[in-house]
């Protein structure tokens, strides 16, 4: 009886129903969404290919008229893949219509090459290696690396439940927000930058409120600067959450200064900021762009300059104007951003994710994960988060003609969630009971809609 009863609580652990219903949401999400479908997917794959070809960086194409551009060197195969994008998936595979990879037949495709490294794809870009030597025609090779960056982020996401001492709750939410699945179920690096964040602030939650950990060793002080370092190569304006060890209780650090701690770590991570930014205005230097409003982030940067103004009203228009629309890109947006759910669809899933942000169980309320100085770093690192990403969108997407930035996503807030949602944190008690029932309808709900409406998209009004 005993046994019994330990299997089933083993078995229904927070954990272990994530990965259940992540591994079936992202699944369905690989089989009903088209090849291409999914944020920069093609994008993302190209750079991946051309990194297992050898060039690290992208390659430039000076054309006739006079202009050099960025691009990469693609097999004919992959790139008359987009021609038919929309029409491939596992819903209708015609098999005959496949065609070999033949690697050595290639010709050049100009676009803007996204800035990723070979790390913000491990370790799917080993696979892809593998694939390419054995041949493998490329339509299965898409859904081979799909697979893959899905059971990637399910396997960090597990272990980010599974390791943080408290919050379970609020984490599997979290990682089952439908974008963040979306994203993951394709080939890009927002899964993995997810996961990893999400594994970071669990870890970074072990060492403050786990109370078996008395002090920090110099594996625990090691292992969170390299997680924080492959974030910040990743997607760099996530290394400011660096600012978490904050809430790591001055007692623990025993053996190490926490001030010295903290400013050597952040030393790493803003030298390595620093050479990341030269480094792509460097390589970009005298590129061309295809996009016919496109402007120099350098000319709106001098434009800024001059009129300084002008940020800061694009940034308050663009909260005023896009607020509603980020959340909704956050929890539940599909497609190229294209794909909406309605608010109200998305409201029931939003309120269970407060309120588990809210509400304390009974034993987190010894924790000090809802102090107002704790929440104060939740809130610095989010400000700072949210400039950092403002700022990089404009100067890259804006120019005198947008009223507000066009390219800051909803989905770029998902990283930091859990964060966002313990600003609410108090230390009201409730039993978890009652309110994993309430969020489980309200998630299948949101995620029956979500389905419907990408059939009915993708398949029925086409």
């Amino acid at each position: 009886m005993k046994d019994n009863i330990m299997n089933k609580t083993k078995f229904s652990s927070a954990e272990n129903i994530f990965l259940i219903i992540c591994l079936f949401v992202g699944l369905v999400f690989i089989s009903i969404t088209p090849i291409w479908q999914i944020p920069d997917e093609e994008a993302h794959f190209l750079k991946m290919y051309s990194i297992t070809d050898g060039h690290f960086n992208f390659e430039k194409c000076k054309l006739d008229d006079g202009k050099t551009y960025s691009c990469t060197n693609v097999p004919l195969s992959i790139l008359s893949i987009r021609e038919n994008s929309e029409k491939i998936s596992l819903l209708f595979f015609d098999r005959q219509k496949i065609k070999p990879l033949e690697k050595n037949k290639k010709d050049y495709l100009i676009y803007m090459v996204p800035s990723y490294s070979l790390f913000s794809y491990m370790p799917t870009i080993l696979v892809l290696q593998v694939l390419k030597t054995l041949n493998i025609p490329p339509v299965y090779i898409i859904y081979i690396l799909r697979f893959i960056f899905l059971f990637t982020y399910c396997t960090i996401v597990y272990f980010a439940i599974k390791i943080t001492p408290v919050k379970k709750h609020l984490f599997t939410l979290c990682g089952l927000v439908p974008t963040a699945i979306y994203s993951a179920s394709g080939i890009s690096a927002d899964g993995l930058i997810i996961s990893l964040c999400f594994l970071y602030i669990a870890y970074i939650f072990n060492l403050a409120f786990n109370k078996h950990i008395k002090n920090l060793s110099k594996l625990n002080i090691f292992s969170l600067f390299l997680l924080l370092l492959y974030i910040t190569v990743c997607k760099f304006p996530y290394g400011f959450l660096a600012f978490l060890i904050c809430i790591i209780p001055q007692q623990k650090f025993k053996f190490y200064s926490k001030p010295k701690t903290i400013i050597t770590i952040l030393t790493f991570i803003i030298m390595y900021v620093i050479w990341h930014i030269l480094h792509h205005i460097y390589m970009t230097k005298g590129i061309s762009s295809s996009v016919p409003w496109f402007v120099s982030p350098i000319e709106t940067l001098q434009y800024s300059i001059q009129n300084p103004l002008f940020f800061i009203d694009s940034l308050i228009k663009s909260i005023k104007i896009n607020s509603l629309d980020w959340y909704g890109g956050t929890v539940a947006r599909y497609g190229w951003e294209n794909i909406y759910i309605p608010i109200s669809i998305i409201a029931p899933y939003g309120i269970t994710l407060a309120l588990s942000g809210f509400f304390q169980d009974k034993d987190e309320i010894e924790s000090d994960i809802s102090t107002f100085k704790n929440k104060m770093i939740y809130l610095f690192i989010g400000i700072l988060f949210f400039i950092t990403t403002y700022t990089i969108c404009y100067l890259l997407f804006s120019n005198a003609s947008h009223q507000t930035v066009i390219k800051f996503q909803g989905r770029y807030f998902i990283p930091i969630l859990p964060l966002i949602y313990l600003l609410l944190s108090t230390r009201i008690p409730v039993k978890y009971n009652g309110l994993k029932i309430i969020s489980l309808l309200s998630y299948l709900f949101l995620i029956f809609i979500s389905i419907i409406i990408l059939i009915s998209k993708f398949y029925i009004n086409t």
